[in-house]
This record gives structure tokens, C-alpha cells and sequence, in this order.
């Protein structure tokens, strides 16, 4: 069962609640913050992420992407999909009321409109880069505007900071670089780093 409180954009109304209530059933697991999978292999989202992308498809509470979908993450104006084949595509709000707004679409990037690249098995999002681990191992990483970059192999699982990324290897142990002013990257450092 799914389970939610606090302030929720559901489909068609918005949950504002200060103690757990009850919005579906039949999920095996959280994806991200925003999605779900049910044990039958399909997955839902809600939240303003909807605003983003609605397949038109539902129940009363939860929109269902499409079968050809097998991954949804977002920030609060992008959102990235994997599909069946393992491309990506990246979509943006069309919300154009003030520059930061529009400095955070993914206008040209890699994935932008139409699907590319297959092979993807995992993609992680933050507003100014993405990345992805593809079922060979590799994980890659692309920026506004820019294809993705090779950055090692070995991969299974990928999650972006703000500014940084951290990322699991197949052997359990975990990768941070990027941005390191709060030490997020955990190296006993506030260095930055480019690279795991």
C-alpha cells in the first residue's frame, strides 16, 4: 500500500494532511519522491511533477506513465525518462515567467524532444546535469546542453546532488565528485572534485 501526508498534488486534488492516509495499493516499491512501481511493472507519479508530464492516464489520485516508460526522475521544472530499449529522453516545463525558470530548461540537451543513445538501465536528475548507468556497467554524465560523458565502468546505481553526484558501485562501494562546500562528497574534505 502507498502511503502519503503533508501537502500532495494528487490528481485531482491535493492532499493536505498531518498524518499518513492511504492512496493506492498494489506498489512494490518508491522510485523517487515523486514515483512508485506496483508489482505488475507499471509506474505512477504524482506531485507537481505532473505538471510536467501527464500521460492522461489514472486513477483518481495517480497519473500512470505510459508502458513504454520504465523510469521517471525529476527536478522542479525537468523531468527524464528511461524507455523500453534503455533511451533517455528529458522533457521541460514551459514555464517561461522569469529567467531562472527558463536558465533551468533543458532546451538542446541531450535527450531533449525526442529519445537518444539506448542501453540505460538507471538515470538520476538535477537541474543543471544528469546521469545514467547502462546495462554494460558504464555510467555517463551530461550537462545542459552537452552529450554525456564516459566516466568509468562497473556501475550499478547513480543519485545527483545539487551539485555533485554520488554513485554505487557493483562491488558496494559508493563514488562522490563535483561540488564539495558542505563536504558533501565525504573525503574529509571541502575541496571540490572532478572526478570519483
Amino acid at each position: 500500500t502507498l502511503w502519503m501526508w503533508g501537502i500532495v498534488e494528487l490528481r485531482t486534488r491535493t492532499l493536505n494532511e498531518t498524518r499518513p492516509v492511504q492512496v493506492g495499493g498494489g506498489f512494490a516499491q518508491l522510485m523517487t519522491s515523486d514515483t512508485a512501481s506496483k508489482t505488475d511493472g507499471s509506474i505512477w507519479y504524482w506531485g507537481h511533477v505532473k505538471k510536467l508530464f501527464n500521460s492522461g492516464a489514472g486513477d483518481d489520485r495517480l497519473d500512470q506513465l505510459p508502458p513504454a516508460y520504465l523510469q521517471m526522475v525529476n527536478t522542479r521544472n525537468n523531468v527524464l525518462f528511461v524507455l523500453q530499449g534503455g533511451s533517455v529522453q528529458a522533457k521541460y516545463a514551459d514555464l517561461d515567467y522569469n529567467d531562472a525558470v527558463r536558465w533551468l530548461k533543458w532546451n538542446g540537451g541531450y535527450g531533449f524532444g525526442a529519445p537518444v543513445d539506448s542501453g540505460f538501465v538507471q538515470v538520476a536528475l538535477a537541474p543543471f546535469s544528469a546521469a545514467g548507468v547502462k546495462e554494460d556497467g558504464t555510467l555517463w554524465q551530461w550537462s545542459l546542453g552537452q552529450g554525456p560523458t564516459l566516466v568509468g565502468g562497473g556501475y550499478r546505481q547513480v543519485a545527483k546532488g545539487g551539485l555533485h553526484t554520488v554513485a554505487l558501485k557493483a562491488d558496494g562501494t559508493a563514488w562522490a565528485w563535483g561540488s564539495n562546500s558542505m563536504g558533501q562528497l565525504g573525503n574529509a574534505t571541502r575541496t571540490d572534485n572532478p572526478s570519483p
